[in-house]
């Protein structure tokens, strides 16, 4: 390395100072599919916290995510009628568990100064509103007077939302029969907590799912229990 060589531009992208960024707000899906009636709501608050560790890691609804012992599937497969409440699949997964069919409206408020790309797993969402994030703390002025901005007839569909600065956002989706995470893009904010798990139809899961013998066979290798609660546990038993 020589730091007295010749700076060269490398990037393969020159955004133009003109260039208009399209917001997915502004756009229409394509199959012209009008907002889902949501059946259900879900509130959620995303940011960081300090512990009494010292550590500052990330959260949704003051819960910083951590993996169970076992996965989270396991456990909506084999607990029976409990795989319908949340608590069995442990405090730190943060679990919604969901009726499979309901539409759900989910908003998440950032009162953060950087943005967050929350990425669900499985299916897309309608993308429905952004506004101001609601903070008791104050608010820097260049971001006092977000407006709200509706999604027109045809709301865009995505599985990645991107929420600005000091923002809230509302999407819209049908729960399934699956297990579906959600969490930040920035892999350093997943890292250290910035997730939570839908547990969608865990009843209509346990009637349709066959998981193949092959992958019982790679938790067993790794130690990993496939049975039992978030602790691999009878009930709510997390000893």
């Amino acid at each position: 390395y020589n730091k007295n060589s010749p700076y060269q531009d490398t990037r393969a992208f020159y955004e133009k100072p003109d260039f208009k960024w399209l917001n997915d707000i502004e756009m229409e899906a394509l199959d012209g599919q009008p907002a889902m009636i949501p059946t259900r709501n879900v509130y959620q608050d995303i940011g960081n916290k300090l512990y009494n560790t010292g550590q500052h890691l990330d959260h949704i609804n003051n819960i910083t995510f951590a993996m169970p012992n076992v996965p989270t599937l396991f456990t909506a497969l084999s607990m029976g009628s409990l795989a319908m409440d949340p608590r069995v699949y442990g405090p730190q997964t943060n679990a919604v568990v969901l009726n499979y069919g309901e539409i759900v409206e989910l908003t998440i408020n950032s009162p953060a100064q950087l943005p967050h790309p929350i990425h669900r797993h499985g299916l897309t969402f309608q993308i429905v509103e952004y506004g101001p994030a609601s903070t008791p703390f104050p608010i820097p002025e260049k971001f006092q007077n977000i407006p709200v901005r509706n999604a027109l007839a045809a709301p865009m569909r995505r599985d990645t939302m991107s929420i600005p600065e000091y923002s809230y956002i509302k999407v819209r989706f049908r729960a399934v029969s699956a297990i579906n995470i959600l969490h930040c893009h920035y892999s350093v904010h997943a890292a250290i907590g910035m997730d939570m798990v839908f547990i969608e139809g865990p009843d209509v899961l346990q009637k349709t799912l066959r998981v193949p013998e092959k992958m019982y066979e790679m938790c067993r290798k790794q130690g990993i229990p496939t049975t039992g609660n978030a602790a691999g546990n009878k009930g709510f038993d997390f000893t």
